[in-house]
């Protein structure tokens, strides 16, 4: 295994977002009803620890979920997987389009950025590419435009 030099960018991190509710939008957006659609919502953001095992073969990566995951669920889930390092960020409010979320968070953009400044590469994928995953390209020329400032 190739060694980095010190001081030099890490080659690649992988950044998931696990946007299930984007994927269902026309379905939950047809509710009509506000608690219906909270409720979809929710109910589908309860499944983010289900999708950690979509990402079973990285051993370094981020997350990003609409939910935060029960602690001790994350460790089973590092131990099962022999994940190395793994980041979890929650935007601090949840709409259901999470690529949105993302963009509208200062904390995770912050993070995302800096994640930008340590790797040569953020490889970004997400549980569903929908017409709102067009924020996720947004996301990425934003985060290629602060990688090209500093």
């Amino acid at each position: 295994m190739k060694k980095e030099k010190p001081g030099s960018k890490k080659k690649e991190r992988v950044v998931r977002i696990f946007n299930c509710s984007e994927d269902v939008w026309p379905f939950i957006d047809a509710y009509g009803d506000k608690k219906l659609q909270k409720w979809e919502i929710d109910e589908n953001a309860n499944l983010s620890d289900k999708d950690l095992f979509s990402m079973a073969e990285e051993f370094e990566f981020t997350f990003i979920t609409p939910k935060a995951i029960d602690p001790l669920f994350v460790e089973y889930y590092k131990k099962l997987c022999v994940v190395r390092d793994l980041e979890i960020l929650v935007p601090a409010k949840h709409t259901g389009l999470l690529c949105e979320d993302i963009l509208n968070d200062n904390m995770v953009m912050k993070r995302l950025i800096q994640l930008g400044k340590e790797y040569r590469r953020l490889n970004l994928t997400a549980y569903s590419t929908t017409g709102s995953a067009n924020q996720s390209r947004c996301l990425d020329r934003q985060l290629l435009r602060e990688q090209v400032r500093h």
